[in-house]
């Protein structure tokens, strides 16, 4: 068997669309599958999918206010500083707002604080030191929420302040303005919106809303992964069409820098500017990304471009090599993954926290030592709310952010106290059981890129919205390699399947499975264009084979010694030395369960063969089955041929035979090689018949009964060798596995 990453669990219906609504909304029947399989069934829920709407910002509380001071302090021609964040929202959020205003006045300024030297969120030094005295009205994007001490030193100082934010909230509320579409005191139509979202609710009440507003308020919607639906769903629809036709100049020079002539959609934002602008703030000033996004100067924004495609190369690096790191950390009995370092870079420990969890299947919180303080980054999997439980541990340390991935802040002289702590409150009262991978629909042999736009006409998707997810359900292998400069990705077939399967990061996969095994997969549809040539193919999630797996290595050629682990169970033959507790002799039990199995050696006997793996639970077997001699091709001498060779040295003069001389003919003599009359010899000489005395064969007198060459021990091994080679050596792969699967699941062989 080949475990999955995930458990896998099939959208259940509980009920269905009714069909005048299916005819209102043209819903096709695949969609209509996928979307009660998704709950989504009543008109509310659907309108929220199939014709999402923006909402009324007048219903945003305390917008008025925030509107009014803003004004008021443009007419007044004061100094405004707009106070961001250095990831894709508030980068995006701050050049929304910065471009609006800038319509207005020309005193306006922003600030991206540096992850490094500022952290997250405002600033207390740097509102003391810059702000206060020099600005008279201070506007946060995308953060501020949580920073009350840093507001009352404004208040106190006569800064007024407007926090922007959509992050969750702390206990008590800052004394400044909070436009936020979840605040405590509100009733928003779209709680969930990103900080571009609400920035761009703020610009609208402002009346400046241009039209490439739109665009940006997509790309940080989009980044920051909030749902995909309502008017989330609706600002990445309209803005997708504004990058499409109006791309802002930094962003095109990206895409030509790396020759990226495809359609902008969710994916682009996702998987290219999103990173791309986040490792401006990870690992430099994010202000580069800032000032990508507003320049109209060509020249400048290659320059830019060029600078941001540096760093994003630098930071892929960078985790590489932390996350090699971490990993030399990771106790898997844990439920939850807590670990810190001296020398890792904060910015990338995000990346690094989701690769964790990845790996390990629990929430993962990783942390780097910084001036007196460990500073980190956390990620969590489906359905744990983990800043709410690390709010339940005893332990001294502040956290900001979402549900499922928070910064954290703990004292230096804390940092093992708090380990030790987190990690036993999980063990105790946490379940640890696999991530969740949710499938919408059963892949039939027969679906068409036409079923495939059906489904992706209810886009964009996103989080809260995902993509459909596949299952491709017990389908023997027609063709499968490695792919990738190293070989670490996978691209294989599926008999009577028109798709193509890639599986990123599952190029091991290839050692473990052959054509004709049957495995199942999860996946996502799309695409992929070459050439002019369209080919469905899916991008791999997840990978179970639940037939028995076995490597075969009997050939020297296919041997994968990389494969096995010390930890494997060994089987030996008896009589061979054991090297640990994990090896066994053929003939032994096994009393436990063996999730790798390795035949080193091949057995002497077929029923001590049998006894040891009868109902053993074992998912995987490699048959090396190595042996010093092979009796397949060479043969054992006949009963007969062994009683003519003894008959032969009896009737000689003397009843001496010397083999130095007369060998070669004794064995034409008897039509057998040199190598089978070496065995006779033995079999005569473990029954007693005659003896070897330096080179010369004497037969024994004294036996003059009948000669019964079954009585020989030495005959019998080598025919329960022979029967032994011929079933385990010289069978095809798939009689082998069906011969060991049988083994393992019956009793009665």
């Amino acid at each position: 068997m080949f475990k999955s990453l995930y458990r896998w669990v099939l959208h259940k219906k509980t009920e269905q669309i009714d069909e005048e609504t299916v005819k209102n909304y043209s819903i096709s029947p695949l969609a209509k599958e996928f979307l009660e399989g998704r709950q989504i069934t009543s008109n509310d829920k659907l309108e929220a999918v199939l014709h999402p709407q923006f909402g009324n910002y007048n219903d945003i509380y305390d917008i008025d206010r925030a509107t009014n001071l803003i004004n008021k302090h443009i007419d007044e021609g004061s100094t405004i500083l707009i106070y961001g964040d250095y990831d894709a929202d508030g980068i995006t959020s701050t050049v929304l707002l910065y471009s609006a205003l800038l319509e207005k006045t020309d005193n306006v300024h922003f600030f991206i604080p540096n992850r490094v030297e500022h952290g997250y969120g405002p600033n207390f030094d740097f509102f003391d030191h810059e702000v206060v005295g020099n600005v008279e009205l201070i506007i946060t994007v995308d953060n501020g929420v949580t920073a009350v001490k840093e507001f009352e030193l404004l208040k106190e100082n006569g800064v007024d302040a407007i926090i922007i934010d959509h992050h969750e909230f702390s206990d008590t509320l800052p004394d400044a303005i909070v436009i936020h579409p979840n605040h405590p005191n509100g009733n928003y139509s779209d709680p969930y919106l990103a900080g571009v979202g609400i920035t761009y609710k703020v610009v609208e009440a402002l009346g400046l809303l241009q039209p490439n507003h739109i665009g940006l308020a997509a790309i940080g919607t989009v980044a920051d992964m909030v749902p995909m639906f309502g008017e989330n769903k609706k600002i990445v629809i309209d803005g997708l069409k504004e990058l499409n036709q109006n791309i802002p100049l930094g962003l095109k020079a990206l895409m030509n820098l790396n020759d990226n002539t495809d359609p902008i959609d969710t994916e682009t934002i996702g998987f290219f500017f999103g990173p791309r602008l986040n490792s401006t703030g990870r690992i430099s000033d994010a202000s580069i990304g800032v000032e990508l996004l507003l320049t109209d100067d060509i020249s400048y924004a290659n320059m830019l471009a060029a600078e941001i495609e540096e760093l994003n190369n630098t930071r892929k690096d960078m985790v590489e090599t932390t996350v090699l790191e971490v990993k030399e950390d990771i106790n898997r009995e844990n439920k939850v993954q807590i670990i810190y370092g001296k020398d890792w870079h904060p910015g990338i420990l995000g990346i690094v926290a989701s690769r964790i969890v990845e790996e390990c299947g629990v929430p993962a919180i990783l942390l780097t030592h910084d001036e007196g303080v460990y500073k980190g980054s956390s990620r969590s999997i489906d359905g744990v709310d983990l800043l709410s439980l690390m709010r339940s541990v005893d332990a001294t340390f502040t956290a900001h952010g979402h549900a499922a991935a928070f910064g954290i802040t703990v004292p230096e002289e804390d940092i093992e106290t708090f380990q030790r702590a987190a990690i036993n409150y999980f063990n105790e009262n946490i379940k640890k059981t696999k991530p969740t991978r949710y499938v919408d629909l059963e892949l039939s042999d027969s679906f068409s890129e036409d079923d495939l736009n059906e489904i992706y006409k209810l886009g964009p998707f996103g989080q809260g919205f995902s993509a459909p997810v596949f299952l491709k359900e017990q389908k023997p292998i027609e063709e499968i390699r490695q792919i990738g400069r190293d070989k670490t990705h996978l691209k294989f077939k599926l008999k009577d399947s028109p798709l193509d399967y890639i599986g990123f990061n599952f190029g091991h996969f290839a050692d473990e499975v052959f054509n004709d095994d049957y495995i199942s997969v999860i996946g996502k549809i799309n695409v992929n264009v070459f050439n002019g040539n369209r080919k469905l193919q899916m991008i791999v999630e997840d990978i179970k084979m639940d037939e028995l797996r076995v490597l075969d290595m009997r050939a020297k050629a296919d041997q994968k010694f990389n494969l096995i682990k010390e930890t494997d169970i060994f089987l030996i033959q008896e009589g061979k030395e054991k090297l640990g507790s994990n090896y066994f002799h053929y003939g032994e039990r096994i009393p436990f369960i063996a999730s790798s199995l390795v035949l080193r050696d091949l057995p002497i006997d077929l029923e001590a063969f049998e006894f040891t793996l009868r109902e053993l639970k074992v998912g995987k077997i490699i048959a090396i089955l190595n042996q010093k001699e092979e009796l397949f091709f060479n043969g054992i001498p006949k009963e007969v041929t062994v009683r003519e060779a003894y008959k032969l040295i009896t009737e000689v003069k003397n009843g001496a035979i010397d083999l130095k001389v007369h060998a070669p003919r004794f064995a034409k003599r008897l039509n057998v090689s040199m190598k089978n009359l070496e065995k006779i010899m033995n079999i005569l000489i473990d029954l007693n018949r005659v003896k070897l005395v330096n080179g010369v064969v004497f037969y024994n007198p004294e036996i003059t009964e009948t000669i019964l060459v079954s009585e020989s021990n030495l005959y019998t091994d080598m025919q329960k060798k022979l029967a032994s080679e011929s079933k385990l050596k010289m069978s095809s792969r798939p009689e082998l596995k069906k011969y060991l699967e049988d083994l393992i699941t019956s009793s009665n062989i």
